[in-house]
Formats: C-alpha cells, structure tokens, sequence
C-alpha cells in the first residue's frame, strides 16, 4: 500500500475524492457509522485486528496510514498526493 492507493481506495470507500489531511472532524460523509464499516474493511481487506486503540487511531487519512506502517503494510517508496 501507498498512499496514492489509500487515497484511492478510501475515495471509493466514500464515494467521494479524499485528500491525505481529512479526519472524521473535516468529511461530513465520515460518521460514527461509516467509520465502524471501515474498522470491517480494514479488518477483512489487511488483517489487522480491530480494538479501541486501532477505532481511535483510525480517525483520520494520517491515523490510518500510521497502522498501516506500523503493521508493516506500507511501502516505503510511497508517493505523496
């Protein structure tokens, strides 16, 4: 994963174009609801395993790319957009 295809992959999720800076406080699309799906989708589509910590950290485009590096599914020649 880069971040080219996690701003992809999380645009398709909510059907709209999202930005590497958006958070729950900044997409009106992400509520409380449509953050518990993507708890799922990360869950099902990268195996990690969702718990308070993950919930909160997970709140935002930067939160999400953090897990991902500390679980070690991010490339590190990832590209900036």
């Amino acid at each position: 994963m880069n971040e080219r295809k996690l701003l992809d992959a999380l645009s398709e999720f909510f059907g709209c174009h999202i930005k590497k800076d958006h958070d729950m406080s900044t997409l009106e699309r992400w509520d409380s609801f449509k953050h518990l799906e993507l708890m799922m989708m990360l869950e099902q589509e990268y195996g990690i395993d969702v718990d308070e910590k993950t919930i909160l950290q997970a709140a935002s485009v930067l939160g999400i790319k953090e897990l991902l590096m500390e679980r070690r599914l991010w490339q590190a020649n990832s590209v900036t957009g």
